[in-house]
């Protein structure tokens, strides 16, 4: 039932959409063949002619379409008619292909405001984490000395208000990343060298076969600090010198060991680095009863896992007057808006896998169990994919709105019409090219259901 109604609210997105499109278009006197709800691939489930406008709807669900005389080749209209889009000014033809966009973002700020007032609150994007437990006794968790009920406040003196950061900072902690600052290479063989006084050969130099070395325990690496908005910059490759392979092969045979027989591959100063690679101290404040707690540092294993269970609860911000309305409506789209984006432009420049890449049966999924858990977690989702399909139209890609803004824009530059060969035929492969593409992304959805991704 509830993936029924996200489905309804999907399909609502797209008649905004394409609404905006229409209205606009009639308002300007701009003449409209047809409408459709889902792309013309595929049988028509229904078709009516009112007037001079063919109303349908599609079997592929996945989009929609205001149609102009200028698209189809066959049109018996006039090409010198006036009420040709392409007869337009160059203003009306920018208004009536992003009025779906505006639509979209105006039907965004609605939910968005209508989910605020009757709620009194909206999501402020920082979130409460409570320690629900302790996995084991083994991870190092247990020995920093975490209680059920504390609040997560600081890690490495960096406050955290969001489970990515704690993750983040974890991750980049783990034991065995692979870097090394120099300052601990060289403080790990000045230790290595006071454990064997005898030792007569350059740091440089491999070291003789059947040499025995004591090994002492290298001490752990600096505190990690990252920026709190991590995930909107590139992601800075770990300070230090990164072992190789061999290093670090020979790094996890002396895990744990005091002794080294040499075998002639390496140097003391490489003995000193594979040993110096160990891993970075968290120093965790946690609330508990009123009260701020500084715990026992702890080093996360080769994973980056700490061992907690965590209760994650999303801190909302209240409204209490007409300006909080608009002021946390706005900071609410505002920063998704900039997450969306920044998200689609790692997407775009591999940053991000394609893996990670969804299309409308995940949102349809995704959708159905937020409406489950709350009516106005789903209304905000809606508001959030609204937006998502605005971004997504405006990318200047032909076949999309932003394609036919790029078009306007470049005839306006010239001072002259493109080539309409030129223009159906960049269109129509661009069309395919999308459609390909949400196929395949369909399969990349179905096939994370099935492997239970989400």
């Amino acid at each position: 039932m509830h993936i029924i109604e996200m489905i309804l609210l999907i399909s609502a997105l797209i008649l905004v959409h394409e609404a905006g499109h229409f209205f606009v278009a009639r308002a300007l006197g701009v003449r409209v063949d047809r409408v459709g709800l889902g792309l013309p691939v595929g049988p028509t489930l229904f078709e009516k002619k009112i007037g001079e406008i063919t109303y349908c709807v599609h079997a592929f669900l996945l989009g929609g379409y205001v149609g102009f005389p200028d698209d189809d080749p066959d049109s018996k209209i006039p090409l010198d008619d006036p009420d040709r889009i392409s007869n337009r000014p160059a203003w009306q033809k920018l208004a009536v292909v992003s009025a779906g966009v505006i639509s979209n973002i105006i039907f965004a700020y609605i939910i968005v405001f209508f989910v605020a007032f009757s709620t009194g609150s909206l999501p402020s994007g920082n979130y409460e984490i409570t320690v629900d437990s302790v996995q084991n006794e083994k991870v190092a968790a247990a020995q920093a000395g975490f209680e059920k009920g504390d609040k997560l406040l600081f890690v490495n003196g960096i406050q955290i208000t969001n489970p990515m950061i704690f993750s983040e900072i974890a991750q980049r902690s783990r034991k065995f990343d692979g870097y090394v600052e120099e300052s601990k290479i060289l403080l790990q063989m000045d230790n290595i060298k006071q454990a064997n006084p005898k030792i007569n050969f350059t740091d440089k130099e491999k070291i003789p076969s059947d040499v025995n070395l004591i090994i002492p325990k290298a001490i752990e690496e600096d505190y990690i600090k990252i920026n709190s908005d991590f995930y909107l910059r590139k992601r800075p490759i770990p300070e230090g010198m990164e072992l190789s392979e061999a290093q670090k092969q020979l790094r996890n045979d002396m895990d744990e060991k005091t002794e080294y027989k040499s075998d002639g591959s390496f140097s003391l100063y490489e003995i000193a680095m594979a040993t110096a690679d160990t891993a970075h101290p968290l120093s965790i404040e946690v609330g508990r009863n009123g009260q701020n707690i500084k715990l026992k540092d702890i080093c996360p294993d080769e994973k980056g896992i700490v061992g907690i269970y965590q209760t994650i609860v999303e801190v909302q911000m209240p409204i209490k007057s007409v300006k909080d309305l608009f002021v946390r409506s706005n900071d609410y789209i505002a920063r998704n808006t900039w997450m969306m984006i920044d998200g689609l432009a790692k997407l775009v420049i591999g940053k991000v896998s394609p893996d990670n890449l969804h299309g409308i049966v995940a949102i349809v999924k995704l959708g159905g169990d937020t409406i489950k858990h709350s009516i106005w977690d789903g209304l905000l989702l809606t508001a959030l994919i609204s937006i998502d399909l605005a971004i997504i139209n405006l990318l200047p890609i032909p076949a999309l709105d932003g394609g036919y803004i790029l078009f306007i824009l470049l005839e306006k530059i010239m001072r002259r019409p493109l080539n309409d060969a030129i223009i159906e035929n960049v269109s129509k492969y661009c069309f395919l090219a999308l459609i390909v593409l949400m196929v395949l992304i369909i399969f990349n959805d179905i096939f994370a259901l099935v492997t239970k991704k989400f």
